[in-house]
């Protein structure tokens, strides 16, 4: 009779640790399936809340011409707002102008600071201790 119980309580407690662990597990999948859900949602908010979208109601066939959307270069930038030339005029007014660096001149690429469905950032600021807010 002493083995029996033995066995049935040995049994006991690996019944306990796996219903432990089947309560973890399924404790982490919701968890994963919760944070997966809330990338989805993220990822659809940035493309929605764009800024061409929230301030020229531009949509984004406007730019991104084909059904499969890729990312812009410059080039489809420039197609819009103009030459560089044309851009570093209209911030010409700023103390450095953003559009102007002494370094590269007027022509870089846009998207060093400006990003269209994440946030923006100052490109110039790896080096240099200049606060400018990018839209």
């Amino acid at each position: 009779m002493k083995s029996k119980r033995k066995v049935s309580k040995h049994f006991g407690s690996i019944r306990l640790v796996f219903v432990f662990f089947a309560v973890i597990y399924c404790a982490l999948c919701a968890s994963i399936s919760s944070s997966m859900e809330s990338i989805s949602k993220d990822a659809s908010k940035k493309i929605s809340q764009s800024k061409h979208c929230q301030c020229a109601e531009i949509s984004c066939a406007d730019c991104h011409l084909t059904g499969n959307p890729k990312p812009l270069g410059t080039e489809d930038c420039l197609a819009c707002h103009g030459s560089f030339e044309e851009i570093a005029g209209g911030t010409a007014k700023l103390d450095p102008n953003p559009h102007n660096s002494p370094h590269y001149g007027p022509e870089l690429d846009c998207d060093l600071c400006h990003h269209e469905h994440s946030r923006s950032e100052n490109f110039c600021a790896q080096c240099h201790e200049w606060e400018l807010i990018v839209p």
